[in-house]
């Protein structure tokens, strides 16, 4: 899986996106939300401000995070015990195929 995170990721997009992160950035030191509202600005940002240092380490761990919730989810959506599910058309252009 692809770096979902990286410096110019905006905290925003990570409260919205991907909220099992909150809490890890939060015990690194960086505030997601105040008063119920994502913090502006970049991941790279908010780090400077806070003095960090390891902000290329943080990256890492918050993607394996993101993987691993990838990974526990892959193959469990709704039809995926479903049988016949090969079988069925998602797009209508392929209807005629």
């Amino acid at each position: 899986m692809e770096q979902v995170i990286k410096r110019d990721t905006t905290i925003e997009e990570i409260v919205t996106n991907y909220p099992e992160l909150v809490r890890p950035l939060m015990e690194y030191g960086i505030k997601c939300i105040v008063c119920g509202e994502p913090i502006w600005g970049t991941l790279e940002e908010n780090a400077e401000e806070k003095g960090i240092q390891n902000l290329d380490e943080i990256i890492r761990e918050l993607n394996r995070i993101v993987a691993e919730k990838h990974a526990e989810y892959e193959g469990k959506g709704p039809l995926a015990d479903f049988p016949g599910k090969d079988d069925i058309v998602i797009n209508r252009e392929e209807k005629g195929k």
